[in-house]
């Protein structure tokens, strides 16, 4: 019966085998990245065949939808960035426009419209992808030896690049506050609920340390204190009486500041952040010239380098790959480039690909999720957890772009977009078909 429920999809009006079909290619293209990257490049090419099919003929309400508009927009763009390059530029320019480089970046859709907006597909995927996320150090690493190599102070991906584990344990913290409603007891603060919450916050905020990541670490904590003040603010008669919630935040924060302290986790970042002031100082004193070399140093430089050839062709880029071009040209005059392959910034990366109108079609994507999540949270179609989980997420992926090409990373940069925007998406449809259909009913009665 619950297997019934949930092939029984409203987005798609479609034969059973094509709702199953679509749901479990869908399910796969979401696990397998966490669990081999060879099985998700073999999942890749059925996944998107078997739900593009299904989208454009079974689900009228997302064939009809803005980012199926912006898809149009992006085969238009690449065209003409591909056709300007054969008349000015021919000896880079490639056989085609290579529409797949960005095209890719709407595989959210088939996710949306496969989980059909219904609440029990999206309880299934959470617990499914948390139990991933936290399975990662023994399938991918070393399990407890990765931790124990993390505790001593050493930097921790726990079988992944650290930069793509801390970015999944921020989504984690993230939906933990955004659904702690969930794990709390109602009148108890000593509840079960309450005692796994904790215990995962505290092992997601103690593995995030293991990762020194400074770039993530500064994204969550802005948009933990910009949405937690804002949520304060709103309801800070409530906070004050509710002595729970006060308690188990202070209480986390002693026991997170206590482990960093005994492990000198908290020292390695403190100082990894301390060693990039000069750069920033630096910047604001307009001495571009003497960038340093480290972390934050190179990806000013990196803006610099960018700003320079966007300059040169800013409506039409430089096409596939070109952040890999301009770092090859620069090289030939400042060593320090040769290394590099990217430019570290995916908005910088996709405007130096696609020029301005690339970038623009991407940032009204996350315009248009975070906008209508909003409206389908005031019609009663997507909860106010998933809204702020929607918000809080997208936030933290739109800042850590700035310092991370998650744009173009073909597995774990696609997979956490396809995931962050799949989810909501398939709520908005959802509420977007019921709109439609309240509107037809209202025609229909009309004398």
């Amino acid at each position: 019966m619950q297997l019934h429920k949930a092939v029984d999809n409203p987005l798609i009006i479609s034969p059973p085998p094509y709702r199953w079909l679509v749901l479990l290619f869908a399910v796969a293209f979401l696990a397998t990245p966490l669990l081999s990257v060879d099985w998700f490049e073999s999942i890749k090419i059925p996944f998107y065949l078997c739900g593009a099919f299904v989208l454009f003929r079974y689900s009228a309400v997302a064939r009809s939808s803005y980012p199926v508009w912006l898809m149009l927009l992006v085969i238009v763009q690449m065209t003409f960035t591909w056709v300007s390059l054969l008349i000015d530029h021919p000896e880079i320019a490639r056989s085609g426009p290579s529409i797949e480089d960005y095209l890719d970046k709407f595989a959210f859709l088939i996710v949306a419209i496969a989980l059909g907006g219904r609440t029990s597909n999206l309880t299934a995927l959470v617990f499914l992808m948390a139990a991933l996320i936290f399975m990662i150090p023994w399938v991918l690493g070393d399990g407890l030896d990765d931790f124990f190599h993390g505790l001593s102070g050493g930097r921790e991906g726990l079988g992944l690049n650290p930069i793509r584990t801390a970015l999944y344990l921020s989504l984690v913290v993230l939906g933990l506050l955004a659904f702690r409603k969930r794990f709390f007891g109602i009148h108890s603060i000593v509840s079960l609920g309450a005692l796994i919450w904790a215990a995962l916050f505290l092992l997601c905020i103690g593995t995030l340390l293991m990762t020194q990541t400074r770039g993530v670490l500064a994204c969550l904590l802005l948009v933990v204190f910009v949405f937690g003040l804002h949520g304060a603010l709103k309801k800070r008669r409530v906070l004050l009486r509710n002595k729970r919630y006060t308690g188990i935040a202070l209480l986390s924060f002693l026991l997170i500041l206590f482990v960093g302290i005994q492990t000198d986790l908290a020292g390695k970042n403190y100082d990894k952040f301390e060693r990039e002031l000069s750069t920033v100082q630096t910047i604001f004193e307009g001495d571009l010239d003497s960038l340093p070399n480290s972390s934050w140093g190179l990806r000013a430089q990196f803006w610099l380098v960018g700003a320079k050839w966007i300059s040169e062709r800013p409506f039409s880029g430089w096409g596939y790959r070109a952040g890999r071009y301009v770092l090859g040209q620069e090289s030939k005059t400042n060593e320090k480039f040769k290394d590099y392959r990217q430019l570290h910034n995916s908005y910088l990366e996709l405007t130096v690909r696609y020029g301005v109108g690339g970038l623009a079609i991407i940032l009204s994507l996350f315009l248009w999720v975070l906008y209508q999540s909003h409206q389908a949270c005031k019609r009663g179609n997507m909860s106010k957890e998933l809204r702020n989980f929607t918000f809080t997420s997208v936030a933290l992926f739109m800042l850590a772009a700035n310092f991370y090409g998650l744009f173009f990373d073909d597995v774990y940069g696609l997979h956490i977009m396809t995931l962050l925007l799949g989810v909501p998406v398939s709520f908005i449809y959802k509420d977007l078909q019921v709109k439609r259909s309240e509107s037809m009913q209202a025609s229909s009665v009309e004398p």
